[in-house]
């Protein structure tokens, strides 16, 4: 449900304004009304501010990567190598603010990509120089001071002339992947005599560059030791630093929201508090004598959403904030919807074996996983044992139809299991529920929000729907006689047309609602149609991952051939590879197809308003150090 808001005012004494947004921040419940006063001045202090934290994210974004590569390679080697002994011992900045620390970081950083660059650049002139050996740079010019000149030349084997050695002294140093490689010793320099590709080399040797791309490597070495040292000893402190550049940024972004009064002696702010959190607001501000309004939210207003459910529904808040929250004057659809997506994720993966695994992982991960991870993980439990109910019911463990094996234990509950007909019908009865529900809280919405002559269309369609199919069963069962049922069917069709073609807007007249209810009619049987077939997809999702596991079970046993020990170990890997793969694409596709028919089917008979504004107190960040230490 979404948590009841008010809005408050405050008018503060200029000379107190900033004690009482410090008072109000270490509250935390206030969410601020942004007023539009433009972007923040280019060049201002907030602005560099802005500058600097983005800089210290970078970094520590960076060094935390640093960091979780090194530990990786600590996990691989119990010794400690040389390098990791450089690491420890390297030279960092032992300065204690954050500032110093970065511009640090910084010039680390920025030392090593131009000496990256520089050994880039210094491997091609390596690379070039291969072909040629290593020879001495004093010799060629010495030949240079004699009057001879050396052109170094290359071209494809084919183009090649052997008249080339006796017209200007060509002598062939090296030939690789198809080309010469050669040199010319002339007493005149050449030009377009030789149509080779001529070829400028550097002044210093094969040896001299890769001693040269030896020491360059080196620095690089104990510039990146230097670095993953800081990734221990200085990210903390940039991770506090850049908290309490958040929280000063914040603060005086919060003070350009307020608007001068009384020739600037007095200052006002509006904000957003909870119901259920006022209490400790009104305390602090009757103990400091500040003057505030409060009001209740009207139609116009932009009011924030906090949403407030229980420990089972807050789970799938992650589901329902991918499409859009609420708006303020709607109902939070996520109680609504979230047994409905568990159920649909159950169908689509539909295997227990494959719901095992992941209740059993989710359990195991749980209590090793960090505070920010464990919603994920518990909403990942309850797929899995969704998996597991609807895995039971269509008989599929690892792939396995259990309906066709012999096992004792099944026998007493096979019954129970349906066949693909019955899933495809059942997947039809849950879209038909879902969209009915849908069309229910709609109804329900319209009355207490607009008043009941809006929600009259609604009850029409549903009196429709449900009035002919309650109808239609008793007559299958015999319960009602065909006497009984023609004339059920004329009243109850005749109402539900009347309220569909004479209601869909109140606010017409008789004739423009008329031709409007036609038009509607045509869509929403249509739509209705479309909506309900959308809902095979549980069906067919479901079929899919059953064959698929299948599948990967018989190709583990006919190739895993005959060869005792090795015939085990490939079906072993086969179907750890083939069962892998299917729990990976048959869980997207759980994830995603049950997401769209509540997001698109559900969301759109049940009216959902969008558009909603996420509740962001102004209060304090608070770093967290031990993030890293506890994973």
């Amino acid at each position: 449900m979404i948590e009841k808001m008010k809005k408050y005012t405050f008018l503060v004494y200029h000379k107190e304004y900033t004690t009482f947004l410090e008072e109000i921040r270490e509250l935390g419940v206030v969410h601020v009304i942004e007023k539009d006063k433009g972007s923040v001045a280019e060049g201002s202090e907030l602005a560099k501010r802005m500058d600097v934290a983005k800089r210290m994210e970078t970094a520590v974004k960076f060094l935390s990567t640093r960091q979780k590569i090194n530990d990786k390679k600590q996990k691989t080697s119990k010794k400690e190598t040389e390098t990791e002994k450089e690491l420890r011992l390297a030279n960092t900045c032992d300065c204690p603010d954050g500032m110093k620390r970065l511009v640090h970081f910084e010039s680390l950083r920025q030392s090593l990509e131009k000496k990256s660059a520089a050994l880039q650049l210094l491997n091609k002139e390596v690379d070039k120089m291969e072909v040629w050996g290593d020879y001495d740079i004093k010799s060629l010019r010495k030949l240079k001071e004699a009057g001879y000149h050396l052109t170094f030349y290359s071209c494809s084997k084919r183009n090649y002339r052997e008249e080339w050695s006796i017209d200007y002294n060509a002598i062939t140093i090296n030939e690789k992947d198809s080309l010469v490689y050669f040199v010319t010793v002339t007493k005149e320099v050449l030009h377009d005599e030789i149509a080779a590709d001529r070829l400028r080399l550097p002044e210093h040797s094969y040896s001299d560059l890769v001693k040269e791309t030896r020491g360059l490597s080196h620095e690089i070495e104990r510039i990146q030791n230097s670095i993953d040292h800081a990734a221990y000893n200085d990210i903390d402190s940039l991770k506090h630093a850049v908290t309490e550049l958040h929280n000063s940024i914040t603060f005086e972004t919060v003070k350009l929201h307020s608007e001068a009064k009384a020739e600037d002696k007095l200052l006002l702010l509006e904000g957003w508090v909870p119901v259920a959190k006022e209490t400790g607001l009104i305390r602090l501000l009757d103990e400091k004598g500040i003057y505030y309004q409060s009001q209740i939210p009207t139609e116009e207003d932009k009011v924030p959403i906090l949403l407030r459910n229980n420990k089972f529904t807050q789970l799938f808040e992650i589901i329902g904030n991918l499409y859009a929250l609420p708006s303020y004057h709607a109902i939070d659809m996520t109680p609504f919807f979230a047994p409905f997506y568990m159920m649909f994720f159950g169908i689509c993966l539909g295997d227990l074996g494959y719901g095992i695994l992941m209740t059993l992982g989710s359990l195991i991960m749980l209590p090793r996983s960090k505070e920010s991870m464990k919603p994920v993980l518990r909403l990942i439990m309850w797929l899995g044992i969704g998996t597991m109910i609807f895995g039971a019911l269509s008989g599929t463990f690892f792939g396995i139809p259990l309906a066709e094996q012999s096992w004792p234990l099944l026998e007493n509950v096979k019954r129970y299991m349906l066949n693909s007909k019955q899933l495809f019908n059942f997947a039809l009865i849950l879209g038909a529920i879902q969209i009915s529900f849908a069309m229910v809280i709609k109804g329900v919405v319209q009355v207490l929000y607009k008043g009941f002559k809006y929600s009259l269309d609604t009850w029409g369609w549903l009196l429709c729907i449900w009035g002919n199919g309650a109808i239609y069963g008793l007559s299958m069962l015999g319960k009602i006689s065909p006497e009984i049922a023609s004339p059920a069917y004329i009243g109850i069709n005749c109402i539900a047309f009347f309220l569909m073609l004479f209601f869909n807007n109140p606010k017409a007249n008789i004739l423009i609602n008329f031709g409007g209810g036609l038009w509607g009619l045509y869509n929403k049987v249509t739509g209705l149609m479309g909506d309900l077939l959308s809902y095979i997809r549980l069906f067919a999702l479901g079929i899919s991952g059953s064959v698929m596991g299948l599948v990967f079970n018989k190709l583990a046993v006919n190739m895993s051939g005959d060869i005792p020990v090795l015939s085990t170990i490939i079906m072993i890997l086969i179907l750890l590879l083939g069962h892998s793969m299917n729990i990976f694409m048959s869980g997207l596709g759980a994830f995603v197809h049950p997401m769209r028919l509540t997001f698109v089917e559900f969301y759109n008979n049940s009216g959902f308003e969008g558009g909603g504004k996420e509740y962001k107190p102004f209060k304090k960040e608070r770093t967290d150090t031990n993030e890293q230490k506890t994973n």
